[in-house]
């Protein structure tokens, strides 16, 4: 339960840092859809695809919320991840990405089970405001066994 706060407070944090980080106004796409490879999913297990949609809150914002899905059929597991992200400008193309969030495992192989995986990522994000974008980021799960989970994505930003 502390580690919950923990999340809940260091995502208001990361609300409040990036909404200050938005003084040059700039234009973002208002959504994204990207191809996501996990090197090593939340539930331990090795190389594993999954697709993810990202929407931004406002046109102006540097702040937004992502959804995937990363399955794994051999393990009848699904991993769920919910992420708030929000990333900082440095030049038109390039970007520092952080955030947080709950990645839930849904297992169905004997009987249904849910596992809560709470996770911080911090990274590197290129796109060009719509278009072609490329995330590479290290994800850090907290729970239930500390471990550090990269991915690389390619997708679309559009709005």
């Amino acid at each position: 339960m502390k580690a919950l706060k923990t999340i809940v407070f260091l995502s208001f944090l990361l609300f409040t840092a990036a909404n200050h980080a938005d003084a040059q106004r700039r234009l973002n796409p208002m959504q994204a859809l990207y191809g996501e490879f996990w090197l090593i999913t939340p539930d331990q297990s090795y190389r594993a695809a999954g697709i993810s949609y990202e929407r931004f809150f406002s046109p102006k914002s540097t702040l937004s919320i992502k959804f995937g899905a990363v399955p794994s059929f051999s393990a009848k597991i699904v991993d769920v991840p919910v992420m708030i992200q929000g990333y900082t400008h440095s030049g038109r193309k390039h970007h520092v990405e952080f955030g947080g969030g709950l990645a839930p495992e849904f297992d169905y192989l004997d009987e249904f089970k849910v596992t809560l995986h709470p996770m911080v990522l911090a990274g590197y994000r290129f796109y060009r405001g719509t278009g072609l974008m490329f995330r590479a980021t290290m994800n850090y799960v907290i729970y239930p066994d500390a471990f550090p989970s990269p991915s690389i994505s390619i997708g679309y930003a559009f709005k």
